[in-house]
């Protein structure tokens, strides 16, 4: 329960031009589903084992090639803020894409 309530507090704190408070809220979810330690970060191993949860059967040289491309801090892992960031840019660059769409439709 403790964990929730921060959760949510956390999720508040983020803010990115572009994403709804629940759009945060549920990017803040996937997060701490592949965070399966609780450690605040992703990694190697963590994205691997999501990887596969989806169905994707990644090389070990690929997850940390992932991981570099996301990991602006060199931590090795990934933490909430470079995920939001990388899931901010993918949602925001499909809404764009949506909009596009329908405005070469009409």
């Amino acid at each position: 329960m403790a964990r929730r309530i921060s959760q949510k507090r956390n999720a508040k704190t983020y803010e990115r031009p572009g994403l709804s408070e629940e759009e945060i809220e549920e990017i803040r979810e996937a997060f701490n589903l592949f965070d399966t330690d609780g450690s605040g970060t992703i990694d190697p191993k963590e994205l691997k084992a999501a990887m596969q949860s989806l169905g994707f059967e990644a090389k070990n040289q690929t997850i940390y090639q992932m991981i570099g491309d996301i990991d602006k801090d060199g931590s090795g892992s990934i933490d909430f803020e470079e995920f939001l960031d990388m899931m901010t840019a993918k949602m925001v660059g499909f809404k764009l894409s949506r909009v596009t769409w329908r405005l070469r439709k009409d």
